[in-house]
């Protein structure tokens, strides 16, 4: 906002002290309420007096320090004398992660760099094992199953969770996929309310891992995502087990040098335990978002939630499609905190430079089992 210059020059003493007791105001007024809007982080440039011009072929979000600083490109940013990282998200036909260290050598001469392909990093891959089983033992001791084609149909929708996450962050990392397919073991269920006064049924992790170590290095991997039937996919009179879950997931230790994400889906009642690929994003979510904070990536998190996957509606994000954005723009480290005027999340650098299988095992508190049930 521009004060405006008052040309007519006054005579009378008297009111031209008025008058410039009224300027100081406004302009006092005018400063406090441009303040007020200034994002209190201090990775976020100054966009006066620019000295940095930033361009791309391509354009793309900028970010700075591996934060998020509402700029695309082109972008002309104000930065300090010092040395930074510079990266760009870009979609489209030139879609990729770029990355460029600069340095500031003064705070008035103006600098121009460009991005070009020369600049794309090199995704990071991230390793899974999928493990799927086709039968199950029913409480009452007949047999659950499901048919191959349940499988593949539940492992294509897998597929399509994994690649929205690649595309949300600007392809810093890339999934392989290893398979493991019980077709003959059945899945170990157990009761795990305490002391077995209600119906809580899920997969017993401490079976399924102890049977997947004697052909798999955890530490080789960064989540681990079982699929079992809770119901079989045929008409049958044996009963299946009554879930109140879609899915439930958490990052473990177990025993090792690192962490891994666990997480489980199972088949229920022809729904193959999910709607649509936002519902394993969500589980994969609860595997990641305790610890990139421990890297110093703060993400959003609603106080009255438990964490950040359960926490979209605090920041705005409501429905389906909603729930959907909300993962996207935490992926992308762009959720706006309204009451502290900064932008949260992961952002593509932190899923650039961190694994899950980065992170030492001794850093979560204690050895945690299925913390979220959704």
């Amino acid at each position: 906002m521009k004060l405006i210059k008052i040309k007519k020059q006054m005579n009378d003493p008297k009111m031209n002290t008025i008058m410039c007791c009224f300027l100081l105001i406004l302009l006092f007024s005018l400063v406090s309420c441009e303040n007020d809007d200034v994002t209190q982080n201090d990775t976020t440039p100054l966009e006066e007096n620019p000295n940095l011009t930033i361009r791309s072929s391509f354009g793309g979000t900028l970010y700075v320090d591996g934060k998020y600083i509402n700029k695309t490109l082109p972008a002309d940013i104000k930065l300090s004398k010092g040395t930074y990282l510079l990266s760009v998200g870009a979609e489209g036909n030139e879609a990729g992660y770029y990355r460029k260290e600069i340095t500031i050598d003064s705070d008035s001469i103006p600098q121009e760099i460009e991005f070009t392909k020369e600049d794309m990093v090199n995704p990071k891959k991230w390793k899974v094992l999928w493990v799927t089983y086709s039968k199950t033992r029913a409480k009452d001791g007949c047999q659950i199953s499901v048919s191959q084609n349940s499988i593949d149909i539940a492992y294509n929708i897998f597929l399509d969770h994994l690649e929205k996450i690649e595309k949300d962050a600007f392809h810093a990392i890339t999934w392989e996929v290893v398979q493991k397919n019980y077709t003959t073991e059945e899945a170990p269920v157990a009761n795990e309310s305490e002391n077995n006064t209600e119906e809580e049924w899920g997969l017993d992790w401490t079976i399924s891992l102890e049977q997947l170590k004697k052909d798999f290095d955890f530490n080789d991997f960064d989540l681990i995502s079982f699929y079992w039937p809770a119901n079989s996919d045929n008409e049958t009179s044996c009963d299946g087990y009554p879930l109140n879950y879609g899915g439930i997931a958490s990052p473990i230790p177990n025993g090792m040098k690192t962490i891994v994400g666990v997480m489980e889906h199972p088949f229920i009642n022809n729904r193959y335990g999910i709607q649509h690929p936002s519902a394993y994003t969500h589980e994969w979510m609860h595997t990641i978002e305790r610890l990139y904070p421990l890297k110093g990536f703060e993400l959003p998190i609603d106080p009255g939630a438990c964490c950040t996957a359960h926490s979209g509606e605090a920041f705005g994000y409501v429905s389906s499609t909603g729930v959907d954005t909300f993962y996207e723009d935490v992926f992308k480290g762009k959720v706006f905190s309204e009451e502290r005027k900064v932008y949260l999340g992961i952002g593509p650098e932190a899923l650039w430079l961190y694994q899950t299988r980065n992170f030492e095992a001794s850093l979560l508190d204690a050895e945690r089992r299925k913390v979220a049930i959704d």
